[in-house]
């Protein structure tokens, strides 16, 4: 009986024809295309790859490439295709949304070990208008999109599992947009440092002012002056372009509000469960 499922098969032939017949049926054997040494699954850091069972893991393992991404590398071009997807092993990205124009543009996400880059696929959308860059050099596990693809398509666990993530980044978007709304410079800037702590997992972070003020959606110098408020407080201290935090509760008596929801929305779905199911690596 055919598997039926709201994912793009639609998009799945044209990335077959792309790969050629080989890698077609390689795919839906739970093969691949090419021989490829596979990574075990205890070795994994990103969380969504930690959590899928043993036979999900043994069917996605070998369309898995580790690389290595630089600062700036971009992962996500805005309006073209989207042909392969990083899950992020360390490192922070960051995705953008700029005006039409081009002149405005500020973070509306942040990408970690705990997720994936490229998840409109999982929508039937094949390209986005934002782009997504590394904002902090680090690693992934890469696969091709139509591998994916197909591996969704045929696997209910892992489609349900990505869903999630993805209801769970959305969950982070909206609250970006209440703390952009509602909360005063000092407080957003509590978040996105503490939300950058969760992803690099360190109290050094490389965040530049430069950064800081894309994440802000605030000219550099308004940036400067709140890191001057929060280093005058010794909840963190500054460097050029880095930036170490020393007082994390400190940092969320300020953010308040506007920091802790999306990342329990996360633990409920996706990381409490596989620590029951003592499915999750520890990271190190």
């Amino acid at each position: 009986m055919e598997h039926c499922c709201p994912f793009p098969h639609n998009l799945i032939p044209k990335l077959y024809v792309q790969a050629g017949h080989d890698a077609r049926n390689a795919l839906l054997s739970g093969g691949s295309a090419k021989p490829m040494s596979v990574i075990p699954q205890s070795r994994i850091r990103n969380r969504l790859l930690s959590v899928v069972g043993a036979e999900t893991y043994a069917r996605i393992a070998p369309h898995l490439t580790p690389v290595e991404l630089s600062v700036r590398e971009l992962l996500v071009e805005p309006q073209a295709e989207i042909l392969e997807v990083h899950f992020l092993e360390a490192g922070l990205a960051s995705m953008v949304a700029t005006s039409r124009d081009g002149k405005e543009e500020i973070e509306v996400g942040h990408i970690g070990p705990e997720g994936m880059t490229g998840f409109c696929l999982l929508h039937g959308v094949g390209q986005t208008p934002h782009r997504t860059f590394m904002q902090a050099a680090g690693a992934s596990m890469r696969i091709s999109a139509h591998a994916l693809l197909v591996l969704v398509a045929e696997d209910e666990a892992l489609r349900q599992l990505l869903l999630r993530y993805i209801h769970c980044y959305e969950v982070q978007l909206s609250h970006s947009a209440l703390a952009n709304g509602r909360y005063n410079i000092n407080e957003r800037l509590a978040r996105w440092l503490l939300m950058s702590q969760d992803r690099l997992e360190t109290d050094d972070l490389p965040l530049t002012h430069e950064f800081l003020a894309l994440m802000l959606g605030v000219r550099r110098s308004g940036v400067t002056n709140e890191i001057h408020v929060l280093e005058g407080a010794r909840l963190i201290k500054a460097r050029r372009g880095r930036i170490h935090i020393l007082d994390r509760m400190g940092l969320e008596a300020i953010a308040a509000g506007c920091y802790g929801i999306p990342e329990e929305e996360y633990r409920r779905l996706i990381q409490a469960p596989a620590e029951r199911m003592g499915l999750l690596n520890s990271p190190g």
